[in-house]
């Protein structure tokens, strides 16, 4: 049985007549046709029905992307999912430091999921895969509606803060898909040529951008900032260099 579907500009509904009739099965293979199960690593048919009840109170999905997890992915996000439910603190190490915050949501950025958190009055994001230790608290906290409105309103591409100005180029491959399917949620148009266009962007950090354009290689360029670009680069020269070495290691042992 194919899922019936139903188009709205670009959002897609399961059709109403066949709410409440669908088995495990088809709900999983549409899953897998549409790329969004690799979002969900380790969860069944039947756990991503539960989460599709929570998608508008625990968290949000941006492009899809194929993530990589470690198998304690599972008991984490459930775990951030209930404590956002229940309006209940959480505590973690994160880069080696002891953290207490309020868990507002959980968002996917590019197939990588981060926790959106209230840590000491400021709204901070926080990659899942390098959160460490993770308890919830006893201890409830008050949502603030502010920072739920400042959440759905923020239109940077990470509900952050502190960003910073990004200028790059796009050719006509990449500017096809980004205009058409909005890969950045928020840019402005500085320039547009027939070989290449410029925009502007606003990032919280810096992989947001370098896992973009890695992935899009040659089709984009960082223009500014300087430092940005040049942490692209060496990290292109290194990758390349590991290549090199592999590729003279195969050849010694073909001799």
């Amino acid at each position: 049985m194919n899922l019936p579907l139903e188009q709205q500009d670009q959002t897609y509904f399961i059709a109403p007549q066949v709410l409440g009739k669908l088995n495990f099965s088809t709900f999983e293979n549409a899953l897998k046709s549409f790329g969004i199960n690799a979002l969900f690593p380790n969860l069944s048919a039947k756990d991503l029905l539960e989460l599709v009840a929570l998608y508008n109170q625990c968290f949000l999905v941006d492009t899809i992307h194929k993530p990589l997890y470690k198998e304690d992915f599972k008991s984490k996000f459930n775990l951030l999912n209930q404590a956002i439910l229940e309006n209940k603190k959480l505590h973690f190490l994160y880069n080696q430091k002891p953290r207490i915050v309020d868990g507002y949501k959980i968002i996917n950025h590019l197939g990588i999921w981060y926790l959106i958190a209230l840590e000491n009055h400021k709204i901070k994001t926080f990659a899942l895969q390098k959160i460490k230790c993770l308890v919830m608290s006893r201890e409830y906290f008050h949502i603030d509606e502010d920072i739920v409105s400042k959440i759905k309103q923020n239109k940077i591409n990470f509900p952050s803060e502190k960003t910073f100005e990004v200028i790059l180029s796009l050719d006509s491959i990449a500017k096809q898909y980004f205009f058409s399917y909005q890969i950045l949620q928020n840019f402005e148009l500085l320039e547009e040529q027939q070989e290449s266009t410029i925009i502007k962007t606003e990032i919280a950090y810096d992989e947001e951008i370098l896992r973009l354009v890695q992935q899009w290689i040659p089709h984009i360029q960082i223009l500014s900032p300087q430092d940005l670009k040049s942490k692209f680069i060496q990290r292109i020269q290194k990758y390349l260099l590991e290549v090199s070495k592999n590729d003279t290691t195969c050849q010694g042992e073909n001799i």
